[in-house]
C-alpha cells in the first residue's frame, strides 16, 4: 500500500480503509473451501457460488499520481491522484483506475477528477502512438 495508507489501522482513517476494502472486494480470491468444513451448510454454498474477483492484492497500487504534464518524477499541473490503480493484464484488465468516494466530494469535483484521468490517458495514448510510429520507421529503415 502507498505511503498515505500506512498506519490506517491506528488512526482509523475512513477513506483509506474504504480504499482497502474496495481493493479486497474487487480482487476477491477464490475461497479455500477446506477451511469451511465446520461452517454452516449455507455458508459453504454461498462461498461456492461467489464470483472470483480479478487480479491479486499485489496487482494494486494506492494513491498513484497520474501526471497530465511533466514527468513521473516531476509532475506538472493538471494531473490527478488515483485512489487505487489495478494493472492485471492476465485477468483482461490492463489498467483500471478506482476513485473511492466516501460522500465528501460533490459531483462537480468527481467529474473534474475523471476529466484529469482522461487527460492522463490521452497523454499515454499520444506517447504510445509516437513510439509505434518510431518503431515502424526504424523497421522500414527511415530513422
Amino acid at each position: 500500500m502507498g505511503g498515505l495508507a500506512r498506519g490506517v489501522g491506528r488512526t482509523g482513517a475512513p477513506h483509506a480503509l474504504c480504499v482497502g476494502e474496495t481493493i479486497w472486494a474487487l480482487s476477491r480470491p477464490a475461497p479455500d473451501l477446506t477451511r469451511l468444513q465446520d461452517a454452516p451448510h449455507g455458508a459453504v454454498e454461498a462461498a461456492r457460488r461467489a464470483p472470483v474477483g480479478f487480479g491479486t492484492v499485489e496487482s494494486w497500487s494506492t494513491e498513484v499520481p497520474l501526471p497530465a504534464t511533466g514527468t513521473w518524477a516531476s509532475a506538472g499541473r493538471g494531473g490527478a491522484q488515483a485512489d487505487a490503480v489495478l494493472a492485471a493484464p492476465e485477468a483482461g484488465v490492463p489498467l483500471l483506475f478506482v476513485e473511492v468516494d466516501t460522500c465528501h466530494m460533490d459531483a462537480q469535483r468527481i467529474a473534474t477528477k475523471l476529466g484529469k484521468y482522461a487527460r492522463f490517458l490521452s497523454r499515454c495514448l499520444r506517447t504510445s502512438v509516437r513510439m509505434a510510429v518510431r518503431a515502424s520507421a526504424m523497421r522500414v529503415g527511415h530513422e
